[in-house]
């Protein structure tokens, strides 16, 4: 029988399941060899099948969510790579390499990063990662390697501002052109503040504001005497009839920027039969209706946490039902992380789609790309009832 089903096989009759794996830290060392080598999507494939034979294994269980995560941010999968730090920070909050998945995160967005001619979205939310790195885990080599990306991020952010700035000076939008320069200068750290301070004198001057700008060129000179802007301002002042100067303060430094769905977060809207409000949290029960553009959740209770007055994560329990565009999932527990703008299904997700139903263990949605990461996904084919006619 052995023999026949081997000579089936061969002759392209139906191929047989491979066995599961007997030992887990064989399959673990299987896919480390396969990463070092450079082998990642066989090394997703090995991790992937360790997390779903061996979750009792928890130590190498983390390990392996952590190198699927490495395995994405390798092959320049960037919004995989944050989806999969994020849930494995989630699952494992006290692990002593979530210092080093806030770190991938921001890495993630640098790798990102654009030209300075281009939107900087992406360059802001790596600046804020990298500072919340610095601040979160002070004094070690992720806090040290954050300095030196934040530099480039505040140097970048401040190029654009210029770059732009400098565009609405060409057309004379003096207004407009002063904001940007205002804003390079508040990137305090860029390098490129002699640079700002001089084109924001010059907007100013072109504008009529002497006295204005007389005060951002007695600044520039006093903060930066050596730059080769110092003396192009040291010309100009000496052509302004200023009586007497004014002595300016620097812009405000730049906070960390928020990250985008902190801002949606503002769009949140939630309908309920009855409302309770704690310290840091708001319970909703009855009919709950959550709307924030195009995602809505229906669930039997619901609750917000806040920091600052601002929503920052949801909670749905029950009979919940997410929709997002054309998809309906359905599910037992719902967890909307507004910070970093991920949905999580848990407790049997499941939808349909093209005549099949599709579950998994737990479905992610990475609500600014709409990626739908399945684990544990299974297909089935769904059945429907035949019609029944009505009595005669």
């Amino acid at each position: 029988m052995a023999a026949l089903l081997l000579l089936l096989e061969g002759c392209g009759g139906k191929k047989i399941s491979k066995a599961p794996p007997s030992d887990p830290l064989e399959l673990y060392r299987k896919g480390l060899v396969l990463f070092n080598e450079g082998h990642y999507k066989k090394a997703t494939e090995a991790f992937s099948r360790f997390v779903s034979y061996f979750p009792e294994e928890r130590d190498l269980a983390a390990k392996a969510e952590l190198k699927l995560a490495d395995c994405a941010f390798m092959s320049k999968d960037y919004p995989e790579a944050i989806t999969r730090y994020t849930e494995f920070k989630k699952r494992h909050p006290f692990h002593p390499d979530v210092p080093y998945a806030d770190f991938q995160i921001a890495m993630a967005h640098y790798r990102k990063i654009r030209s300075k001619d281009k939107d900087q979205e992406t360059t802001r939310k790596a600046l804020a990662a990298f500072e919340n790195v610095l601040r979160k885990y002070p004094g070690t080599i992720f806090a040290q390697k954050a300095s030196e990306k934040i530099a480039f991020c505040k140097r970048r952010l401040a190029e654009h501002e210029i770059y732009v700035g400098k565009f609405y000076l060409k057309k004379k939008k003096l207004k407009a052109a002063q904001g940007r320069f205002r804003a390079a200068l508040a990137y305090r750290g860029s390098g490129l503040e002699d640079r700002a301070l001089y084109l924001l004198a010059l907007a100013l001057h072109k504008e009529g504001r002497d006295d204005e700008a007389a005060s951002y060129l007695a600044l520039l000179e006093r903060s930066y005497p050596q730059s080769k802007e110092s003396r192009k301002a040291k010309a100009l002042l000496a052509r302004l009839k200023v009586k007497e100067i004014a002595e300016v303060k620097w812009p405000t430094p730049v906070p960390p920027s928020p990250p985008a769905p902190a801002e949606r977060a503002e769009g949140l809207k939630i309908e309920a039969r009855s409302q309770e409000r704690l310290p840091g949290l708001v319970l909703y029960s009855g009919d709950v209706k959550l709307r924030l553009g195009d995602l809505s959740i229906r669930a039997d209770e619901l609750r917000v946490r806040e920091e600052g007055g601002k929503p920052v994560e949801v909670v749905a329990k029950g009979d919940v039902k997410v929709t997002k565009g054309p998809r309906e999932i359905l599910c037992g527990k719902a967890s909307l992380d507004l910070t970093e703008d991920l949905l999580t299904m848990e407790d049997n997700p499941r939808f349909s789609e093209a005549g099949q139903l599709i579950r998994g263990k737990r479905m992610t949605l990475d609500l600014s790309t709409d990626r739908l990461h399945i684990e544990g996904k299974k297909v089935e084919e769904e059945v429907t009832s035949p019609a029944i006619s009505p009595p005669q």
